[in-house]
């Protein structure tokens, strides 16, 4: 069942086809600064698929100058996990971006406007409106429903103050409702952790480790 998809397309001549389906927030991946990612290859690091679930493990060095990205995806039949690190020398504006399916039916306590947001991003950022936002290290939830099934994303608790934002961007009117959601971090290095509950068995995630310590793990 398609949970977080890849955009879609549209005619190369449409300016929305430079504007969203081409850019790289309009993906479900880190964007450094709000700037595109370069055209690049990656490292496959690890690739253990399996008959209840499976994990994979890549690099890219080349997408953002001064900046290695690490991505560790692991997918079992009730839960989607991801360790997303992000590792420079200087501050950078990370934003880790979801695309989920569906209408957002709970949203995280203590969301208010993005007041400072003036939609003019850069490429896919310029296509959001109603920006909300909730700020610190506290563990925070968002829950969808899609073809009458529920499923959360969730970001847990961490050390690293994280900006959890969520808006609409009316794209693609042929496909359900989506609604984008990314997690925000102004570091030099970071850890990203989230999870995506399938099927509503996930009771509690934790995250251990930080980029001092050289490790990250997701206890679920």
């Amino acid at each position: 069942r398609l949970q977080i998809p890849d955009p879609g397309t549209a005619w190369y001549e449409k300016p929305i086809y430079r504007n969203w389906f081409r850019t790289t927030f309009a993906h479900n991946t880190l964007s450094v600064d709000m700037q595109e990612q370069n055209d690049c290859g990656a490292k496959l690091l690890a690739f253990a698929p399996g008959e209840s679930g499976g994990l994979m493990r890549a690099q890219a060095v080349d997408a953002y100058p001064g900046v290695i990205m690490d991505r560790s995806i692991f997918l079992t039949r009730d839960y989607y996990a991801d360790i997303f690190g992000a590792f420079g020398r200087m501050s950078r504006t990370y934003d880790l971006v979801w695309h989920p399916m569906g209408e957002v039916v709970e949203e995280p306590a203590g969301l208010k406007p993005f007041v400072g947001w003036s939609g003019d991003g850069g490429p896919g950022y310029n296509q959001l409106r109603d920006l909300k936002y909730v700020s610190g290290t506290a563990s925070r939830k968002i829950i969808f429903e899609n073809d009458s099934r529920r499923y959360s994303l969730i970001l847990p608790e961490d050390s690293d103050k994280t900006e959890f934002v969520v808006g609409k961007a009316e794209i693609n009117p042929s496909r359900a409702a989506q609604t984008p959601v990314f997690f925000r971090r102004c570091a030099a290095s970071t850890v990203f952790g989230a999870v995506f509950d399938l099927t509503g068995k996930v009771k509690s995630v934790r995250q251990t480790g930080s980029v001092k310590k050289g490790y990250a793990e997701l206890e679920i």
